[in-house]
C-alpha cells in the first residue's frame, strides 16, 4: 500500500521531470542575479533532476552551465568549451566565480583611477622663475630681479571676432514669417 501511495502521490510525474529538465535546459543567468546565486540555483536543479530519477551526465552539467553564461562573457564560454580539464560541474563553477571576481576587481580598479578634475589649484611645490643659487644672480651678484614688462604686451587679451549682427536679424525674421505661415 505505501509503495501504491508513494507512486501516486509522492513521487515525480513525467509532466514535472520533463518540465525540470526544460528549465535546466533553458535557464539563462538573469541580469540582477550574481554568479555564485546562478550556481547556486543550477546545483538545486541538478539536486532535484537527482531525486526525480533522472540523473545528468557530468557533461551535461558543464555543458548547461556553460549555455547559461551571459553572452557578454562569450570568451569564458569558448576557453570552457575547449577546455579539457574541465569535466565536473564543480570544475565548471569555479572557473566561472574566478571570471566573475577578475571581472569585478577590474571595475573596481577602471573606478580607482577616476580622478576629480574640479580643482584649479595644486598643492605640490612650485618653484619660482628667476631662482638662482644662493638668491643672487650670476652676472651681476645681486638678488632676483623682476623682469621688465613689455608696454604693448598682449599677454592675457583675447580677442574676438566681432558678430555680424544683421546675420542675426535675418534669420530671426526668416524663421518668424516662417511660423507664421504655418
Amino acid at each position: 500500500m505505501w509503495a501504491y501511495l508513494r507512486g501516486t502521490y509522492g513521487g515525480m510525474s513525467v509532466t514535472r521531470l520533463r518540465h525540470l529538465t526544460i528549465k535546466f535546459d533553458t535557464y539563462k543567468k538573469c541580469h540582477d542575479q550574481n554568479i555564485k546565486q546562478h550556481l547556486r540555483v543550477m546545483s538545486n536543479m541538478i539536486a532535484q533532476l537527482k531525486s526525480a530519477g533522472h540523473v545528468l551526465s557530468d557533461e551535461q552539467q558543464v555543458q548547461t552551465v556553460i549555455r547559461s553564461l551571459p553572452n557578454t562573457w562569450k570568451h569564458l564560454k569558448v576557453n570552457l568549451t575547449h577546455n579539457d580539464n574541465i569535466k565536473t560541474f564543480s570544475d565548471v563553477a569555479r572557473h566561472v566565480e574566478l571570471e566573475d571576481e577578475c571581472i569585478s576587481v577590474a571595475k573596481a580598479a577602471s573606478n580607482a583611477f577616476v580622478a576629480d578634475s574640479s580643482g584649479t589649484k595644486s598643492s605640490g611645490f612650485k618653484r619660482k622663475k628667476n631662482w638662482k643659487r644662493n638668491g643672487k644672480n650670476k652676472e651681476t651678484g645681486e638678488g632676483p630681479s623682476k623682469k621688465k614688462k613689455k608696454p604693448n604686451s598682449k599677454k592675457g587679451k583675447r580677442f574676438f571676432k566681432k558678430r555680424d549682427k544683421s546675420r542675426d536679424w535675418i534669420s530671426h525674421t526668416s524663421n518668424h514669417l516662417l511660423c507664421r505661415e504655418t
